[in-house]
């Protein structure tokens, strides 16, 4: 009885309508609607409508085109699952973004150390005596060799072929006046090894000259000579002195300690052959 009600409602006003005692209703001269056993109703002459209902119940139908929003509880789910994989894709790329800093880092500390002893190398491996000089105007030889030793940060000064002339026309030649020390960086940051540079070869070998910073931030410096008449390493050499009579070491060897990226010591050792032993008398 409720499936007739339900099609004499759905007619409306229809001029004609028959019903029967089945579970189909059917209606003329008008819209078609056929209710059967099953939740589908058929509509002609007018856009497809489906309608779900339960017989003999009094559940209200809905139209299956109809959408329903998200409950506040999904919504929550859902943003609390996008939270968690933003996190750990922001937490990947953070780590990954500090290990290439630290890479980064370490690479230019490694390169700013190698750089300088390649330089030390370079510039002791040329250095020379020489006595051809004017004896009226110096009493004593002007080249030198004089490696001091300071307790870790020992000093180093010598005359080698090893200067380049970096401005043109400049009054400079290949020979020149070097100098390595351990000294305080402006600003008290710390302790750095200073090169010092002077193309003026005179008596006055432990002053003159330009002076960089060549390797910031570091703990000591030790330079060895190797005494091949002893065969051991000796932690000074004066080759100005009675007992060396102008003779340089056959080798230096130098040993680097510097703080790392970060912060840790780190020892740098290298080795270098003087070329020159003997002072050149031409």
């Amino acid at each position: 009885m409720k499936r007739d009600v339900l099609a004499h409602e759905m007619a409306g006003s229809s001029p004609a309508m028959t019903v029967s005692s089945g579970p189909v209703v059917t209606v003329s001269s008008g819209p078609v609607v056929t209710v059967s056993s099953r939740p589908v109703v058929t509509v002609s002459s007018r856009p497809v409508m489906a309608v779900f209902c339960r017989p003999a119940t009094t559940t209200p139908c809905r139209r299956v085109g109809e959408t329903r929003g998200f409950t506040l509880i999904e919504v929550m789910i859902a943003v609390a699952i996008l939270a968690l994989i933003g996190g750990l894709v922001g937490g990947q790329i953070s780590s990954a973004y500090n290990l290439k800093t630290r890479t980064e880092a370490a690479d230019q500390r490694n390169q700013e150390i190698r750089g300088a002893l390649q330089r030390m190398q370079r510039e002791i491996s040329m250095a020379f005596l020489s006595d051809h000089y004017d004896r009226q105007r110096f009493q004593e030889r002007p080249s030198v060799f004089k490696g001091e030793h300071h307790f870790g940060e020992d000093k180093l000064t010598f005359t080698s072929f090893a200067h380049e002339r970096l401005y043109k026309d400049a009054k400079e030649s290949d020979q020149a006046i070097f100098a390595y020390t351990v000294e305080d960086e402006p600003g008290g940051a710390g302790r750095g090894i200073y090169r010092r540079v002077n193309p003026i070869i005179d008596d006055q070998w432990d002053r003159g000259g330009d002076k960089e910073l060549m390797v910031p931030d570091v703990v000591g410096l030790q330079l060895e000579y190797w005494d091949a008449k002893d065969r051991q390493w000796r932690e000074e050499w004066d080759a100005g002195s009675v007992e060396r009579q102008g003779v340089l070491p056959p080798r230096v060897r130098i040993t680097l300690t510097a703080n790392d990226e970060t912060g840790k010591e780190r020892k740098y050792t290298t080795q270098t052959r003087v070329f020159i032993p003997r002072p050149l008398d031409f």
